[in-house]
């Protein structure tokens, strides 16, 4: 009878244990790692953090490590504040603590880790840092990015490239990942992608203090190796001459791509746009070459996993949406050109009407297999 009465109450501690192990559980790590005025301390460590008051929060970590050595958030904490602060070995030190207790905080460890390896000129400790995150944490965005920058770093462009479109397959929107991969395409040779990038860049960050620099860049890239022959020295309307150089790393595998946007960019010294504007004729070309760019790729037999699957649909459905000369425009806006900025105050339904779409925009979802 006593064994037969067991039974329901040890399913009825299993059902309550089942239904409800946050609260056991919350009060439980309540109970070890926040007792007294732990968080008070610790929001005043974040609070002095935030205010770039950095050996002020580290001395408030320091002090609760003494009551918590092993508190993987105040060790976290303290190695953000050292890297932060511009102690790189102490947040080596302390992330490799943090890492030890293998908490939620571990991927941004091998990040700061990795981030202060390299900020100590330690770039091969710093790709194993970011290697070592990836390795538990594949889909995080910012060790694609910061290896990507690491990469490039020791040179290794190639490898760069593809930590940079990993990081931007996992969160297209970020502008960051766009303008370092646009710097890394430009690098290796790949000129007409560089555009694409340094464009997406722009259409995510137009009026930022790194805009104005990337916005010259596109109409640089635009005209690289294009020249016309002045006619002081007896050149003609139309005679130019294009020059296509070699990649600096790797094989371009857009050889047709590099000459479009040439092509495109010798239209300038024609007639016809000898009276144009420049920002008139960006927004022609930019119009041009990212149609020609989305045409190729609808033609090509083999599809790129990145810029034919999160790269150049943006322009495609822009294209289709009527917004390319909007988007033109709008990404010169830091350069505050007058003729840019009186098409934009004509044409602020228009602009108004894109930055909505691309707002919204999300790349399609991969297909999967069957």
């Amino acid at each position: 009878m006593n064994g037969k009465a067991l039974v329901p109450i040890v399913l009825v501690v299993l059902v309550i244990l089942t239904l409800a192990p946050g609260p056991i559980l919350a009060a439980e790590s309540k109970k070890q790692d926040a007792p007294g005025d732990f968080e008070q301390r610790f929001a005043e460590g974040v609070r002095l953090h935030d205010a770039g008051q950095y050996d002020a929060a580290i001395a408030v970590y320091r002090d609760l490590l003494k009551d918590y050595p092993k508190n993987p958030r105040v060790l976290y904490e303290l190695a953000f504040s050292s890297l932060s602060g511009g102690k790189p070995k102490d947040a080596v030190d302390h992330a490799a603590r943090c890492l030890k207790q293998h908490s939620k905080y571990d991927s941004e460890c091998h990040q700061i880790m990795g981030n202060a390896y390299d900020d100590l000129g330690e770039h091969t400790k710093g790709e194993k840092a970011f290697r070592d995150g990836l390795q538990e944490v594949p889909r995080a965005r910012l060790l694609h990015f910061n290896l990507g920058v690491n990469l490039m770093n020791q040179k290794k462009t190639a490898d760069g490239i593809a930590e940079f479109q990993a990081g931007l397959r996992e969160e297209p929107a970020h502008p960051g990942s766009w303008r370092a991969l646009g710097v890394a395409l430009q690098i290796a040779g790949q000129r007409a992608r560089s555009f694409v990038a340094f464009a997406r860049f722009l259409t995510l960050e137009p009026d930022s203090q790194r805009s104005p620099a990337a916005a010259s860049g596109l109409w640089n890239l635009l005209f690289e190796g294009v020249k016309s022959t002045p006619k002081e020295v007896g050149g003609k309307p139309g005679d130019v001459s294009i020059t296509l150089p070699p990649p600096k790393e790797g094989d371009d595998p857009a050889t047709a791509e590099r000459l479009v946007i040439s092509m495109v960019a010798a239209s300038r010294y024609l007639d016809e746009w000898k009276d144009k504007s420049d920002a008139q004729f960006f927004a022609h070309a930019f119009e041009e070459v990212l149609a020609i760019l989305t045409e190729l790729d609808d033609s090509a037999k083999t599809k790129d996993p990145f810029w034919s699957v999160v790269a150049l649909p943006y322009y495609r459905n822009a294209r289709e949406a009527g917004h390319l000369e909007a988007m033109a425009y709008s990404v010169r806006r830091s350069l505050k050109d007058p003729d840019t900025l009186r098409w934009l105050a004509d044409h602020a339904e228009a602009v108004d009407h894109y930055r909505a779409w691309s707002e919204a925009w999300k790349p399609a979802a991969p297909a999967t297999g069957q």
